[in-house]
């Protein structure tokens, strides 16, 4: 099945999940102070803003595919990772002046950066409330992967301010939305009962879906968006390799012109570069996913949405 027909089948429910967590926790910081209301009102708005839910939708059918049901636990956990992924982007946000989030202003736009900075704070502490109260081992293994996140984060924003290695920037990625699919994925299995070698096949798996995935979006970041990464001075994978193939490209990228930086990125062979480490991690990813015990169901999900992240690097030549 289309991984497109799953997000839509399970949205939701998980939509009504967070809804009903939200309630409980307006009428505690309503109870506090009207500003605290205010607050958790517009996290409770920006977490229910339109998206497909790709990663709390990963936590639910990983767990279903191991248990073969969708029950109150697994809602729950879906709820937690909404939480937990919401209050990342609200300090991506932030770092990368970004002043919208699918269509809306950003939470430091609605408020202000403080407010914001703790805003964020408070969604990532609900989630880690959340998941500890269904297994601690979870929680103890998302909390890894918020550090991983913000190790990457650091580096990310470090190689604004210079040039990274082709093998600087894995080892950068290897972290990045790796953490935040190992996170997905991890935590539907541990809720699961699924054993360590499971739990295991699942982290590697996650480590290659998630660079596979950054190198394909940042390729779109730069083709198809208005590309705020040139201006900022992003490091992805294509440039780190222009760098390194075309010793005439940091002059081009110097000047910031979009069109120039693309027309050199593909003349060098940086482009084909990138897309072929993404398409080997995309086939690595294959390779663990139909290793694993999950049901057909979760694993066609995965494999279903690799293969969507292998055919749109072919839409760039």
């Amino acid at each position: 099945m289309d991984f497109n027909t799953l997000l839509d089948a399970y949205q939701e429910r998980i939509d009504a999940a967070i809804g009903a967590y939200f309630e409980a926790r307006l009428k505690a910081a309503r109870d506090y102070h009207p500003l605290i209301e205010k607050v958790y009102s517009q996290l409770r708005a920006y977490l229910m803003r339109k998206g497909k839910r790709l990663m709390s939708v990963s936590t639910l059918l990983t767990y279903e595919g191991y248990t073969g049901k969708v029950d109150g636990k697994a809602l729950k956990a879906c709820v937690a990772i909404e939480l937990y992924r919401h209050g990342i982007l609200v300090h991506d946000d932030m770092v990368d002046a970004d002043e919208t989030r699918r269509g809306e202003p950003a939470m430091h736009k609605i408020f202000d950066e403080n407010i914001a900075l703790f805003a964020g704070n408070i969604l990532n502490s609900l989630a880690f409330e959340v998941i500890s109260e269904l297994e601690p081992r979870a929680a103890q293994s998302l909390l890894q992967d918020y550090q991983y996140v913000n190790e990457s984060q650091i580096l990310d924003y470090d190689f604004e301010g210079r040039v990274p290695s082709v093998k600087e920037w894995g080892v950068m990625a290897s972290k990045r939305a790796a953490s935040v699919f190992r996170a997905t994925m991890l935590t539907g299995a541990i809720l699961a009962g699924a054993d360590k070698a499971e739990q295991e096949k699942l982290e590697k798996a996650a480590v290659h879906i998630g660079t596979a995935f950054d190198i394909q979006d940042d390729i779109i970041g730069l083709y198809e968006q208005t590309n705020n990464d040139v201006d900022r001075k992003k490091k992805p994978l294509h440039i780190a390799y222009a760098y390194e193939l075309d010793g005439g490209f940091a002059q081009a990228y110097a000047k910031g012109d979009v069109k120039d930086i693309r027309k050199k990125v593909r003349q060098c062979g940086a482009l084909e570069a990138a897309k072929k480490d993404s398409k080997q991690h995309a086939k690595e990813a294959i390779n663990y996913i139909d290793s694993t015990k999950m049901s057909q169901k979760a694993k066609g999900f995965y494999l279903s949405f690799i293969n969507y992240i292998v055919e749109s690097l072919d839409w760039y030549k």
